[in-house]
């Protein structure tokens, strides 16, 4: 077992991982889709991402990781989970724990996401926050998001929306967290965050309408894997050594379902989607090493040992690692690596 003691400590996502919740799979979900063939075709899918889950379940082992799953809730067809604004058919698939969950400092934070389907993702995680909070980890919850139409102008929330963003819109480092420039962040959302973490400071990436996870990300101080070139990173990047992400461009697969699949294509670089169990060792998804085998000798010409994962359902899912896990506890602390 790791010497973690079951309490939140994370500063960013490079430092040695000690504690993470792993996604699970809820293979009720499947029942939602009428047609026949989708519905094989899914599941078949599905089947090649538990072996990636069990894959990297070994991997934490390996390396000393606790691991937590959450518990999913089955769907049933009598159930309805009703919002003032929406209805849904069933509760979310909790494959990605990085989204409804932002770990940050000492403290769980249950993000005002701006995902519907996410509103009810929640009661999937209690056990496990349940049991960080009782061994000392702070716990808030940003506010409840209505979710009002009038919000929202198809492409952009307007300035005067609630406070919303996604924990996987966040990127900290040290004493700076960097965050998505909008959709998954919005104005509100930033103030609420620098109000409640005066700590950090908040620094937009410009030209980021997604995750940060599949915009780059970062090896070790100073080293940072990238699909976004310097001249479009943050100032206090410029004298790092940027390792280039190049997006893969394929056809983005039918959404055959909302509650199993993300439709953000167009922001989302798997390339990039790795997760670091330490500065030395590096999860990159299996076909990166062929599809791209100069960038992981990059990678490795900076002292960083890349582990391939078999992850074939990735563009199915749109999932990368970085959003198939979330680690609750790093080494790291509240330092300038930026100086």
């Amino acid at each position: 077992m790791t010497d973690f003691k079951g309490k939140i400590n994370r500063f960013d996502s490079f430092t040695k991982c000690k504690s993470l919740i792993l996604g699970q799979i809820n293979w009720t979900l499947v029942d939602l889709i009428q047609d026949p063939d989708k519905r094989d075709y899914t599941y078949a899918f599905l089947e090649d991402f538990n072996e990636t889950l069990e894959f990297i379940s070994n991997i934490c082992k390996k390396f000393n990781i606790h691991v937590d799953r959450p518990t999913v809730v089955p769907y049933d067809e009598k159930i309805k989970y009703v919002h003032p604004n929406f209805e849904l058919s069933a509760v979310k698939n909790p494959i990605s724990p990085s989204d409804s969950f932002l770990c940050l400092s000492d403290t769980i934070v249950e993000v005002a996401s701006v995902q519907e389907t996410a509103f009810f993702d929640y009661v999937q995680y209690r056990d496990i926050w349940n049991r960080y909070f009782d061994n000392g980890s702070k716990w808030m919850a940003a506010p409840i998001p209505t979710h009002d139409p009038k919000q929202w102008n198809g492409f952009d929330y307007f300035d005067f929306a609630e406070p919303l963003f996604d924990g996987a819109c966040v990127e900290p480092v040290g004493n700076k967290a960097f965050i998505s420039n909008n959709v998954v962040m919005n104005p509100r959302g930033k103030k609420w965050l620098e109000r409640m973490f005066p700590e950090y400071e908040f620094i937009i990436v410009p030209k980021t309408r997604g995750h940060l996870d599949s915009f780059f990300r970062i090896l070790k101080p100073g080293v940072i894997y990238s699909a976004i070139g310097k001249s479009d990173l943050p100032e206090c990047f410029k004298n790092w050594t940027l390792i280039e992400a190049i997006k893969t461009e394929y056809q983005p697969p039918e959404i055959v379902s909302e509650f199993l699949q993300d439709d953000d294509y167009d922001n989302t670089v798997l390339d990039v989607n790795g997760f670091s169990i330490d500065e030395e060792n590096f999860l990159m998804m299996e076909h990166t090493f062929q599809q791209r085998p100069e960038v992981v000798r990059q990678i490795e010409s900076h002292g960083v040992n890349c582990i391939p994962v078999p992850f074939d359902s990735c563009r199915f899912l749109n999932q990368g690692m970085a959003c198939i896990m979330n680690a609750t506890h790093r080494e790291g602390s509240l330092f300038d690596y930026f100086k």
